[in-house]
């Protein structure tokens, strides 16, 4: 009977990893964006749009997300509804000039066999404005 439950413990532990697909970030250069990085936003971090991958399943295509410029106690959230920024996103890199974080999160992408995946993960980065 222990030999059963522990069996069912650790299939049951396995399908729940496998279910959490971690997606990763790209963003400015950095290919493991959003765990808390520093990124210099240079002129070509504000027109490159956030790009998100799997180790397994390759690159996937951005449909959607959220993004909150986040500073001094206070966020500013905008939403991207084809997985680009927005004129309003840029503008807002560019008119704050103090350090603070940016978080993208309700990112929605899609696998190249056609399969829409939301991830749960909240991608946070510090950055701050070339000079």
């Amino acid at each position: 009977m222990k030999k059963f439950i522990i069996t069912s413990a650790f299939l049951s532990i396995g399908f729940w990893m496998n279910a959490q697909t971690q997606i990763n970030m790209i963003w400015c250069g950095i290919k493991e964006a959003g765990n808390s990085e520093s990124i210099v936003l240079t002129p070509e971090c504000m027109s490159e749009v956030p790009r998100f991958w799997n180790p397994e399943m390759g690159e996937f295509k951005c449909l959607g997300f959220k993004m909150a410029l986040v500073q001094n106690e206070v966020s500013t959230v905008f939403t991207s509804f084809n997985g680009e920024l927005t004129e309003g996103m840029r503008a807002s890199f560019k008119s704050n000039s103090t350090v603070g974080f940016i978080q993208f999160y309700d990112v929605i992408v899609m696998s190249s066999s056609g399969e829409t995946i939301l991830s749960d993960k909240v991608y946070k980065v510090r950055y701050k404005l070339s000079k």
